[in-house]
């Protein structure tokens, strides 16, 4: 567990010093037409916040033992483009409203931990730790896996600067 926490610090750390002021990012297509921004509010640490979560994944709580929440890769100007990773109050309230509005979709374990902005899609974190992408229409079985673990993913989006590389 040590190991995992040090690599999701690492990973935080480094989208911090990369993406702390707003500025232009490269995707697949070209330049991104307006600038993007990541922020972090630092987490508490405090365990009695995640009992509402109790099969929450260890990564997923270690995320926010070291930060509350978090906006990625966010379009500053028009709040069109961007991932914001919920805190666990929020994330218990619509992992609720999933499981209740989609329940063939939904698996035990299952946590919504972010959102897109511009966007209806939902990040999933599974029993095993997986990141999934709940597209609005689409059953589970066609939910795109973005990756198999939380520093994963966000090692991903930074590599891709905040494009949907999973789309590719």
């Amino acid at each position: 567990m040590d190991t995992e926490i040090s690599a999701l610090a690492g990973i935080i750390d480094a989208i911090r010093a990369d993406w702390s002021h707003p500025r232009v990012a490269m995707h697949r297509m070209g330049e991104c037409p307006f600038l993007l921004r990541s922020s972090f509010v630092k987490g508490s640490g405090v365990a009695e916040r995640f009992r509402a979560l109790p099969s929450c994944n260890a990564q997923l709580l270690a995320f926010w033992g070291l930060c509350a929440t978090a906006d990625l890769f966010k379009d500053e100007q028009f709040g069109q483009w961007g991932v914001e990773l919920l805190d666990v109050t929020e994330a218990h309230v619509q992992t609720a409203a999933l499981s209740d509005l989609r329940p063939l979709d939904c698996r035990d374990g299952d946590v919504v931990f972010g959102r897109f902005y511009g966007d209806s899609e939902l990040l999933v974190m599974d029993a095993s730790g997986r990141v999934l992408i709940c597209g609005p229409l689409d059953e589970r079985k066609d939910w795109p896996e973005a990756a198999g673990s939380l520093v994963g993913f966000l090692t991903r989006l930074h590599e891709a600067q905040g494009a949907k590389y999973w789309e590719a």
